[in-house]
């Protein structure tokens, strides 16, 4: 038996590199890129869908602030007209 010393001694356990591929490397690499594709693909789909959803809520938003400035502009028009004959019933007394 001989003994190792020094960098000898580490020679079993380094690192190699090989100019090979395996096939199985090749098909997840495949797949990987394949993968992250369609995951591309589907994800741009659905912020397609999201940007045409803000749009529509803007607008739907938009239209319901307007109806409710206009709601609370008849309730202040009505409450002003009530005071008035509230102020017009204590005067004649």
């Amino acid at each position: 038996m001989r003994g190792y010393d020094g960098e000898d001694r580490r020679e079993p356990e380094r690192w190699r590199v090989k100019k090979e591929i395996s096939l199985g490397d090749l098909i997840a690499f495949c797949s990987a890129a394949i993968a992250i594709a369609y995951a591309y693909s589907t994800l741009d789909g659905r912020v397609k869908v999201l940007e045409e959803s803000k749009s529509y809520q803007v607008t739907r938003d938009q239209r319901q602030d307007d109806d409710n400035i206009r709601y609370q502009s008849r309730i202040d028009q009505t409450l002003r007209e009530m005071n008035q004959k509230l102020d017009r019933l204590i005067e004649r007394k």
